[in-house]
């Protein structure tokens, strides 16, 4: 009976093993169930820790404007469809809370973010404005510092050019441009207006 146990082998814990031999692939079989158990809770944490990310990333895209997408795309060109149909490939100079302005066609150009039905260029990068006083700077700004430049214009609508003339002011929903040769004012709300642009005086 002796000889049996000792031939058989005995484990640690008491049991008895068949071989040697056996006792190894048996444990050659639990450190590769082992190994597994580790790489699938090694996969489940870079699960959670991907996932972790995502959120965050998606939380603070949740916070992202138009107008941070837009200034990061300063210097290129963008094609942007305007209410109306007409489609500008403006090269971006600078973006405000609710415009945009640029080059295109040979000349300067203020586009009302409203007035743009779609644009295409943009790439995933966006640049949030860091300045509180920036931030708070409207259409109506740029529009004003038009008007005390004496800057001439053409005013834009959806079905084309609604006046042309020189800027003379911009209240907070309208702005007024005398016409060439034109006595009376012409008042044009901004809710109207799909873009500004320069004209050569």
């Amino acid at each position: 009976m002796q000889y049996l146990v000792a031939q058989q082998g005995l484990c640690k814990n008491g049991y008895v093993g068949s071989s040697a031999a056996g006792n190894q692939g048996a444990n050659m079989r639990w450190d590769a169930l082992f190994a597994d158990l580790q790489a699938e809770a090694a996969a489940m944490r870079q699960d959670d820790f991907e996932h972790g990310v995502a959120e965050v990333i998606a939380l603070e895209w949740s916070r992202v404007l138009l107008a941070d997408r837009l200034r990061a795309h300063r210097g290129q060109e963008l094609d942007i469809k305007l209410h109306g149909g007409e489609t500008l490939t403006l090269e971006m100079t600078a973006a405000g809370t609710d415009w945009v302005s640029g080059l295109a066609r040979g000349c300067q150009w203020l586009i009302p973010g409203a007035a743009m039905q779609m644009i295409s260029g943009l790439t995933r990068r966006a640049e949030v404005e860091r300045s509180q006083v920036r931030r708070r700077l409207t259409i109506t700004s740029p529009l004003r510092a038009l008007a005390d430049a004496g800057a001439q214009v053409a005013v834009h609508g959806e079905a084309g050019i609604l006046v042309q003339g020189r800027l003379l002011g911009a209240g907070r929903d309208f702005l007024d441009v005398r016409a060439h040769a034109q006595v009376r004012l012409s008042t044009v709300p901004l809710s109207v207006i799909t873009a500004v642009r320069s004209v050569r005086s």
